[in-house]
């Protein structure tokens, strides 16, 4: 694996601010959003396999969201912010997979709304989390066998899977 820690904040800070203008700032690693959030995740398969986790609050959500769309945040229903997150992923990951020794293909998106505290969940092989002015992005990428994770199922040939509670249910 050429990825590391250095490269793959490069990685996340180049994505946002090309995508969204946002600059991220405060990096440090292992941080998890508090608050509502949204995450997205994407297998990485082939002689390895693990999973790319991007958890971002609700409220960088909206924001990144309506930046993309040039739209305001307010008028954003969720599924254009739930496709924000998984558009912003799967760039993530593509930029990240040719440094990761073995990963050959990347699934589609999965994306899930969290409330309140989001999980930690396992010790990822890398990861990196900012955070600015309230608003906080984490993202991890996690070894599939030490994870406990599967990319054996087959892709979704459809845009970004969204499961979980919306926030406005």
């Amino acid at each position: 694996m050429q990825a590391n820690t250095s490269n793959m904040s490069e990685i996340v800070v180049s994505v946002f601010g090309d995508a969204t203008g946002v600059e991220l700032g405060g990096s440090a690693c292992q941080g998890v959003p508090s608050g509502d959030s949204y995450s997205a995740e994407i297998c990485l398969s082939g002689d390895w396999q693990g999973v790319l986790q991007v958890q971002i609050s609700q409220n960088l959500a909206r924001e990144v969201a309506g930046t993309m769309l040039h739209r305001q945040h307010q008028w954003l229903d969720e599924t254009s912010v739930m496709d924000a997150v998984g558009e912003l992923a799967n760039m993530i990951a593509g930029n990240l997979r040719p440094l990761v020794d073995g990963a050959r293909r990347l699934s589609v998106p999965v994306v899930r709304y969290h409330r309140q505290e989001a999980e930690g969940g396992v010790e990822p092989l890398l990861g990196c989390a900012y955070s600015r002015g309230g608003k906080s992005v984490d993202v991890r990428l996690i070894d599939g066998i030490q994870g406990g994770r599967s990319c054996t199922k087959p892709a979704i040939s459809s845009s970004a899977a969204r499961v979980g509670t919306s926030p406005t249910s």
